[in-house]
């Protein structure tokens, strides 16, 4: 019996280390997903754009979001970005369009960013005509405890030179 015991104690501590030596399951990537999320919220936010719907504009960020439009001084908070939406969309000649979105979701899952570019017309402040704008734009989006995503910054920056 002697002889047995110590092979079965063998096999057993090999058997009991092996399970210790396995490797924790990776949590799975679900990057490529939100980035698919993400992209068609951003579809969402061209057509309430072209709604001028600002109510469903604000329910698209965070409650500590900031809102960064050329031209226009920062917007930091629901309340202050829904009263400067209300401001642009009054514009009867108001439009934005966001296009060619790049997402990148950080590896955690809780934070993502988009990039491209946007076109936009408006009247100008300082007179009554049109201007057509464009430039380009970065989003950050923030995954709420509700598991939404919600823009937490709003960048625009114009590419057509000031003029005097």
């Amino acid at each position: 019996m002697t002889s047995v015991q110590p092979a079965a104690c063998l096999a057993a501590a090999v058997i009991i280390l092996s399970g210790c030596a396995q490797t924790p399951n990776a949590p799975v990537d679900r990057r490529a997903g939100d980035a698919r999320t993400i992209r068609d919220i951003e579809i969402g936010w061209n057509r309430d754009f072209t709604r001028s719907d600002v109510e469903r504009l604000v329910s698209r960020y965070t409650d500590d979001a900031v809102l960064m439009v050329p031209n226009v001084p920062a917007a930091t908070g629901k309340e202050a970005i829904r009263n400067a939406l209300k401001q642009i969309v009054q514009d009867g000649n108001f439009s934005l369009k966001l296009e060619n979105p790049n997402i990148e979701v950080a590896r955690d899952g809780d934070l993502a960013w988009s990039h491209g570019t946007y076109s936009a017309s408006f009247t100008d402040p300082a007179g009554s005509r049109q201007i057509q704008d464009h430039g380009t734009y970065v989003i950050v989006y923030r995954r709420e405890s509700d598991r939404l995503w919600k823009a937490v910054a709003d960048i625009r920056t114009s590419s057509i030179p000031l003029t005097h």
